[in-house]
């Protein structure tokens, strides 16, 4: 069986593009981070109140998970925590 110039570097690039491609698909891609909005200024134990605290979003977004309150978003890669029409106060200047 003769084979051919053509025919080899054929063989060759298909390969190697499908080598390639596989590559891409294994290389994992960026985790998604989440906005985790923080909707009540108190703090207190961690429940299910219907509000996320700081304290729950923090710990959501540390541990990337919903450990610390499922009234929160769950955290996943570099999060990012907002507020919405929360004031803190604090008795002392700052």
């Amino acid at each position: 069986m003769i084979c051919s110039a053509e025919g080899l570097f054929e063989r060759v690039g298909s390969t190697l593009r499908a080598v390639a491609c596989l590559i891409c698909l294994a290389i994992p891609g960026p985790a998604l981070a989440n906005l985790i909005v923080v909707t009540t200024e108190f703090d207190g134990p961690v429940n299910v109140d219907g509000e996320c605290s700081l304290r729950e979003a923090v710990t959501n977004a540390l541990l990337d998970s919903f450990a610390g309150s499922p009234d929160c978003v769950n955290g996943s890669g570099a999060d990012s925590i907002s507020f919405a029409n929360v004031y803190f106060s604090t008795p002392r200047q700052i």
